[in-house]
């Protein structure tokens, strides 16, 4: 092990640690106070709607019935998203929560 990741190692938990003090996690959805970082409140996470079958291949918008495998909804194929599939859905929900 090299000092430099000695030293990272020894200094990351202090530094994080203040970091948190002085800029506490929120939660991405509302902004509420949470323990982690990058992560949903319990409110929000509750609200989240996983994507599930049966569902557009590339936005994840759901289908009122099974399309057949790998089906594009309208929007998707009017105008392809440039997000990777399903991340625009998350995306979308999210937004929706807040």
């Amino acid at each position: 092990m090299t000092l430099l990741t000695e030293l990272r190692a020894k200094t990351h938990p202090f530094l994080t640690a203040a970091t948190n003090l002085l800029f506490p996690p929120r939660c991405v959805a509302c902004g509420e106070e949470v323990d982690a970082a990058h992560s949903f409140c319990t409110d929000c996470f509750a609200k989240l709607r996983l994507i599930s079958a049966p569902a557009c291949a590339h936005c994840g918008v759901p289908f009122a019935y099974a399309m057949g495998e790998g089906a594009i909804c309208a929007s998707c194929l009017q105008d392809p998203p440039l997000t990777p599939p399903h991340a625009r859905q998350c995306i979308m929900t999210t937004l929706r929560v807040s």
